[in-house]
């Protein structure tokens, strides 16, 4: 990926189900998650792009020790600034 692109992803938890928040110990089903991709870089993004979710401990990302739920790869069309 070039030095000029800069994606960010953010995850809308509005309606997730109260077991999916840290510090619950119930157990369910999730079809879908909605998660924004947003270019904050200066150069257009295309191609396509792997996005995985992980159930973790803590805030970091350790994909040799936390638990990969789900993964799809999407095609990616950004425009710089755009989501």
């Amino acid at each position: 990926m070039p030095d000029d692109v800069d994606l960010t992803a953010t995850l809308d938890l509005s309606n997730a189900p109260d077991w999916l928040l840290a510090g619950t110990k119930k157990h369910g089903r999730i079809s879908k998650v909605t998660c924004t991709v947003t270019n904050q870089g200066t150069v257009s993004v295309l191609g396509v792009s792997e996005f995985n979710l992980y159930a973790s401990v803590d805030p970091t990302l350790e994909p040799a020790v936390d638990t990969r739920l789900a993964g799809c790869t999407l095609p990616v069309d950004l425009p710089p600034g755009t989501a």
